[in-house]
């Protein structure tokens, strides 16, 4: 075999084969980590794809109730939570078609690339909450609490005959932001229980690549 035919084998080498030069031990180990890896995006289109029908229904059903409200002259409580209504079918048809994103994203994994822009795209993926998450995340709900604000506040107002806006305004802020810390707290225990050990075996993985000696 002349040099030419070396480098050609050496092109071809992928994760976990650019592996070859550890022990069999530790490439049988990365082998099964990245078959765990495999399982788990699986499981996790599986949920989004469950919840999803959630989100459909949710957005047909506040659509509906929205044009209802605008095309025809049957009372649904009132214009403002009409309105309300179709800011809420806008949002869900948002998030599902975030979910379709995301379901194609995971299709998409390449699981035999090299093994270190595996591992950080892996990273990227199991991490709690990237900067895009947290980008749309907050837009999304600085969006519906403004519409909640024009539309549902004022309806509120007059139910509990709360005369101060700044009052109501104030009661509506902190039961919102309660809302909003809660569900932050039960994702990151969602993510806690499902992916925060994927996360810091990639991260234990990657910091014995890059370490001085190899693996």
């Amino acid at each position: 075999m002349d040099l030419n035919d070396l480098k050609e084998k050496a092109k071809q080498f992928k994760a976990p084969e650019d592996y070859l030069i550890i022990s069999k031990e530790k490439e049988e180990m990365i082998d099964n980590f990245i078959e765990k890896l495999k399982n788990e995006d699986a499981n996790e289109r599986k949920k989004i794809k469950t919840s999803m029908v959630f989100y459909i229904i949710a957005a047909v059903i506040f659509g509906i109730a929205f044009l209802i409200s605008v095309l025809t002259t049957i009372p649904i409580d009132s214009s403002g939570t009409g309105n309300f209504r179709g800011v809420l079918s806008l949002f869900f048809w948002l998030i599902v078609f975030l979910s379709f994103k995301k379901i194609n994203q995971l299709k998409k994994i390449v699981y035999d690339e090299p093994i270190k822009i595996f591992l950080d795209k892996a990273e990227k993926r199991y991490q709690f909450y990237g900067m895009e998450s947290w980008i749309i995340s907050t837009v999304g709900l600085l969006a519906l609490y403004l519409a909640a604000m024009m539309f549902v506040v004022p309806y509120l107002q007059a139910i509990f005959s709360i005369d101060s806006k700044l009052t109501m305004f104030i009661l509506f802020t902190l039961f919102y932001i309660s809302i909003c810390i809660a569900g932050f707290y039960f994702t990151y225990k969602d993510w806690e229980r499902g992916k925060k050990s994927f996360w810091l075996t990639i991260n234990k993985m990657k910091q014995e690549l890059n370490a001085p000696e190899g693996i």
